[in-house]
């Protein structure tokens, strides 16, 4: 939280300074978001696995590359600006295709399969968030509901990565709230979109606790809720609060799948 709150500060002041584009409300800040998700992110992994032992890395290791790629297309993104639609696509499907080659392990069974699971979920997470913009908010509560399930699954270190991202988006809606009131988490969406399924996949391919993989489903895809949430907007209870309260109730269903495997007594 602080790192990605001290670079967000950085961006606003670079903003309040340098001419910016026609593009983004404020593409500074945005660019700004998207390295501090990533720098959070990157800290946490060294600090908690270090570097990637030996010539062969692990496929999750491999986050360490295809974050900073990801926060790279997310500010190409920003700087562009939302009409140049065809070539967020093209960055949107290069992210996702090389996510999906490099995330899936080659022990996993039918390989090919998941890289396409995979490619495919990151591409729609990121296409239909940069068009429904979720709140920080929803980040927070997907991530935060994803611990449990990872540490369900026998892999707490995964969980720690999900904190640490659900901090650094914590980070953002402060900002957003007390600094800034502007739109700015469009170069976030590919990072974001990027590790929520890569980590929670990683989960499933490293799970040595028996988690359903509904469970692991169900938090990946809980985003996607901020597109049926703008169904039901209603001047009293805006779009951003009724998404909320959608993926708070699906990712609950996850708690309640690893709840058994989480209470029951350890093996001795």
């Amino acid at each position: 939280m602080v790192i990605t709150g001290s670079v967000l500060l950085i961006g606003w002041q670079i903003s309040r300074r340098v001419p910016k584009p026609e593009t983004e409300s404020n593409p500074w800040i945005s660019i700004a978001a998207a390295v501090g998700i990533s720098a959070s992110y990157t800290v946490c992994h060294f600090g908690l696995h270090g570097k990637p032992a030996g010539n062969q890395p692990e496929a999750w290791e491999w986050l360490l590359l295809l974050v900073p790629i990801a926060a790279v297309v997310g500010g190409i993104s920003a700087w562009l600006g939302p009409t140049r639609k065809y070539l967020h696509i093209a960055l949107y499907l290069a992210l996702s295709l090389t996510v999906g080659w490099f995330l899936v392990p080659s022990f996993q069974a039918s390989p090919w399969l998941w890289r396409a699971v995979l490619a495919v979920t990151v591409f729609t997470l990121v296409v239909a968030q940069s068009w429904w913009r979720p709140t920080a908010l929803v980040w927070v509560v997907t991530c935060s509901f994803g611990l449990p399930v990872l540490i369900a699954s026998a892999n707490a270190k995964f969980g720690f990565f999900a904190t640490s991202i659900a901090a650094a988006s914590g980070a953002c809606f402060l900002f957003w709230l007390f600094v800034s009131r502007t739109q700015f988490l469009g170069a976030c969406v590919p990072v974001v979109s990027t590790l929520i399924p890569s980590i929670l996949f990683s989960g499933y391919f490293n799970d040595y606790g028996d988690v359903p993989l509904d469970a692991f489903a169900v938090i990946v895809c809980s985003p996607l809720l901020v597109w049926i949430a703008s169904f039901f907007t209603r001047k009293e209870m805006p779009t951003a609060l009724i998404s909320l309260l959608l993926v708070a109730f699906a990712c609950s269903f996850a708690l309640f799948r690893v709840w058994p495997i989480l209470t029951a007594e350890p093996a001795y």
